[in-house]
């Protein structure tokens, strides 16, 4: 009996560091995308710089690759809208 409920004892403990091992490891999967993304973003905004006015650099945060491929510059100067009710789309 004894040795029975040390193995559970053993398991039960193996099972929480794995547990605490895969949450561990979820966590620097985000990360390192977040990083990647952030990387890819900052190389967009430069290849995309004489199009964005320097000021407005800071209001391209989309979260994916693909949202940002999709920001071009028009389509998120349409999306910003100034205190002032004024739109940083003047053509309209």
């Amino acid at each position: 009996q004894l040795l029975e409920r040390r193995e559970a004892e053993w398991n039960g403990q193996l099972a929480q560091l794995t547990a605490r091992y895969d949450a561990d490891r979820a966590i620097f999967d985000k990360e390192r995308q977040l990083q990647e993304v952030e990387t890819y973003r900052r190389d967009r905004l430069e290849q995309e710089s004489e199009h964005i006015l320097p000021e407005l650099r800071d209001f391209v945060s989309e979260s994916s690759h693909s949202r940002l491929d999709r920001s071009r510059p028009r389509q998120i100067s349409e999306r910003l809208v100034f205190p002032d009710g004024s739109s940083a789309d003047r053509s309209s």
